[in-house]
C-alpha cells in the first residue's frame, strides 16, 4: 500500500477545486489522481449536451455507489474521441461491469438504464432470471444484486461477451450466473449475427441493424433454455427478459404455452421492424396465463402472471422438465 503524503494531497486538493469548478462532479479525486488532461476531457464532455446531460443522470444515481457513479463520470469523459484507449472498471454490488472504450456513451446509458431498473423493472429476488441479449452483463450482474436465485445470461457478440466473461470471473455469487456465448431463437442451430458499430442493437435479421459486419452465431431455443433453468432449481419462478432486436416474436411463439409454466414475468423489447406484431406476441403470453400486460412507451413491454396463481403453476412446470442439450 502506498502511503499518500502531504504532497499528493495538496495535488489532489487543488485539482479537487478544479474539478468543482469544471464539472460541479464530487468524488473523482478519491477512486484516482485527476490530471489536468482528465480535467480537460471532462470540461470537453461536459460541453456536449448529450455528456453533460449524460453525466448529470450519473450523479443522480442512487442505485450506484458513489464510487461506481464517479467511474462512470471517468467513461463518459473518456468518450470525448481523442481519448477512448481502455475499458472503465464500475464497482457495482457484488463485483465489477466493464464500460468498453469503443462505445462508451452507449454503455454508460445501458448501466444507468438498467440499474435504475428504468427498461426492465424486473422482480429478481428468489427467482431464475434468464438474461437473453445480455449485451455485457449489467442485468445480469443487477439481477445478483437483487437476490435471483441464479441468472443465465446469453450473448451472441463476441466482443460484449468477453466483457461479460470479466464481470462473471471477479463476481461474488458467480456460482449462481451461467454464461452463454449463444443466441436464442426459435430453435437449437447456426445463424448469422449482424453486428452494429456500436455495442448495442446486433440482430439476427439483418434489416434490423445498419450492419458494419456479421458473425456465425451457435443459437438455442427457449425450450432448451427453460429447460436448463428447471435443471438449475427445479420449481423455481422464471424471470426471462429478452431485448434482441426483432427476435422476442420467434423466441416466444416457438414455444407451446404449456412450456412457458414457470415463467412468471416477461420483459421484452419489441423493436420497430421485428416481423411479429405485438399484439400476436401478447396473445401467445395470454394463452400461457401471463395475462397482465403494461406497455411503457411503444418499445417496452412488461406481462406479468396474476400472483394468485405464480407458486402452484410454478410447482406444476417441474413435470415438464427435461434435460436441456446444450
Amino acid at each position: 500500500m502506498h502511503a499518500c503524503g502531504p504532497g499528493r494531497r495538496g495535488r489532489r486538493s487543488r485539482y479537487w477545486t478544479k474539478l468543482q469548478a469544471a464539472s460541479a462532479w464530487p468524488g473523482v479525486l478519491d477512486i484516482q489522481p485527476v490530471s489536468t488532461r482528465l480535467l480537460d476531457h471532462l470540461k470537453a464532455a461536459l460541453a456536449a449536451r448529450p455528456r453533460a446531460a449524460l453525466l448529470r443522470r450519473v450523479q443522480k444515481t442512487p442505485s450506484l455507489s458513489w464510487s461506481g457513479r464517479a467511474k462512470l463520470a471517468l467513461a463518459v469523459a473518456r468518450s470525448v474521441p481523442s481519448w477512448n484507449r481502455r475499458d472503465t472498471a464500475i464497482p457495482v454490488s457484488g463485483g465489477t461491469i466493464y464500460v468498453g472504450h469503443r462505445s462508451p456513451l452507449v454503455d454508460v446509458t445501458t448501466v444507468l438504464d438498467v440499474w435504475e431498473a428504468e427498461m426492465f423493472p424486473a422482480d429478481c429476488a428468489d427467482r431464475v432470471v434468464l438474461d437473453v441479449g445480455a449485451h455485457k452483463g449489467y442485468f445480469g450482474a443487477w439481477a445478483l444484486a437483487q437476490g435471483a436465485s441464479a441468472v443465465i445470461s446469453c450473448e451472441p457478440y463476441l466482443e460484449n461477451y468477453l466483457a461479460m466473461q470479466r464481470s462473471y470471473r471477479v463476481h461474488t455469487r458467480r456460482l449462481a450466473w451461467d454464461i452463454l456465448p449463444v443466441a436464442v431463437g426459435a430453435s437449437d442451430g447456426q445463424a448469422t449475427l449482424f453486428v452494429s458499430r456500436e455495442s448495442w442493437g446486433h440482430s439476427l435479421y439483418e434489416h434490423m441493424v445498419e450492419a458494419a459486419g456479421s458473425e456465425q452465431v451457435e443459437v438455442i431455443g427457449l425450450g432448451t433454455l427453460l429447460s436448463r433453468a428447471q435443471s438449475r432449481r427445479p420449481g423455481c419462478d422464471v424471470v426471462l427478459k429478452l431485448n434482441i432486436e426483432g427476435s422476442a416474436g420467434d423466441v416466444l411463439l416457438a414455444v407451446p404455452p404449456a412450456e412457458l409454466a414457470s415463467v412468471v414475468e416477461v420483459h421484452m423489447d419489441h423493436e420497430p421492424g421485428s416481423p411479429h406484431r405485438i399484439e400476436e406476441i401478447l396473445d401467445h403470453l395470454h394463452a400461457a396465463g401471463l395475462s397482465n400486460a403494461d406497455a411503457r412507451g411503444d418499445r417496452l413491454f412488461r406481462i406479468t402472471r396474476p400472483k394468485a396463481v405464480q407458486g402452484a403453476i410454478a410447482s406444476a412446470a417441474t413435470d415438464h422438465v427435461r434435460t436441456p442439450d446444450y
